[in-house]
């Protein structure tokens, strides 16, 4: 019987960290302190405290940044690059989105979450 492994794990990365920053996954604690350049997974959750910024880098180049005390979950990493999906949801905070054009067809959706 062949092995049916499923698509190569998407991965993108925290290429900026300042201040307090934290990152976890499925409500484990990865890393108390984050640091540059880690690699990020589907369902990654990143956390900013008083003093932290967080800057996080697509492959073609997309980022999201969020400021201190704001959290950003990457629900969906699908695909590779240009043609990928990503679903990123600002749970709490403020949040900068900056969305690279490429000539193939390509889904982001970015949501907001907010208690009230």
């Amino acid at each position: 019987m062949a092995d049916e492994a499923g698509p190569a794990a998407r991965a993108v990365r925290l290429s900026n960290v300042e201040g307090t920053v934290h990152v976890s996954q499925g409500g484990q604690v990865l890393a108390e302190t984050a640091v540059a350049n880690a690699p990020l997974f589907e369902g990654t959750q990143v956390v900013t405290g008083d003093d932290g910024r967080a800057e996080i880098q697509f492959e073609e180049g997309s980022v999201a940044r969020i400021s201190p005390n704001s959290s950003l979950t990457l629900k969906v990493l699908r695909g590779q690059g240009g043609t990928g999906e990503a679903v990123m949801v600002l749970d709490v905070g403020l949040g900068y989105f900056e969305l690279e054009a490429t000539r193939k067809a390509e889904r982001c959706a970015c949501s907001l979450a907010r208690a009230w």
